[in-house]
């Protein structure tokens, strides 16, 4: 079974996300008013300096081109990336390991299970995934899309053990 549209744009553009603050808590704590992501790029981003590699986008965006970001969807997205109900014991979030004070990596060499113990990697950056020109996420890239990225960690035994029935399940219980 694969989650509905709308939830992996939230999963997805969570990931995208850096800079405003929000509340850590162990429920959803969605503002009434969802924060504004229009994003005005300025042209360097899009203009190739030249020379051995790239310095733009170079038209690169790993978000699904079916698949819009809203204001709505990127503040529970936001919310959803602290929220520690997305793991099988609701004692960790993706915050956990992408900790937005150190670049959303983690300064431990290897992160920290649901049960307690390390994950067999170490929690890379976050930052810039969408515009990421190697196309190819982890460090072993072997997530093929970003799609493929966010859901890894979810339903890996190690870091988090939910399957993609039990992910809709823990946000549709907290949101509906």
């Amino acid at each position: 079974m694969s989650l509905p549209k709308s939830l992996l744009t939230i999963l997805i553009f969570f990931l995208l996300i850096a800079s405003k603050a929000i509340t850590i808590s162990d429920y959803l704590n969605l503002p009434e008013i969802p924060f504004d992501y229009s994003v005005n790029l300025p042209s360097y981003f899009f203009t190739n300096a030249g020379g051995g590699l790239p310095t733009s986008i170079n038209g690169i965006d790993n978000i699904p081109a079916n698949n819009t970001i809203t204001d709505d969807g990127a503040t529970l997205g936001r919310v959803l990336f602290f929220d520690k109900n997305l793991s099988i014991n609701r004692t960790i979030s993706c915050a956990s390991c992408h900790k937005q004070s150190e670049g959303f990596s983690d300064s431990r060499v290897l992160g920290i299970s649901f049960a307690g113990g390390t994950t067999r990697r170490h929690g890379m950056t976050l930052i810039n995934t969408r515009f990421y020109q190697r196309v190819r996420f982890f460090w072993d890239e072997s997530a093929a899309t970003l799609k493929a990225q966010v859901l890894q960690p979810f339903q890996d035994a190690i870091e988090m053990d939910l399957t993609e029935v039990q992910i809709s399940e823990r946000v549709s219980e907290q949101v509906y």
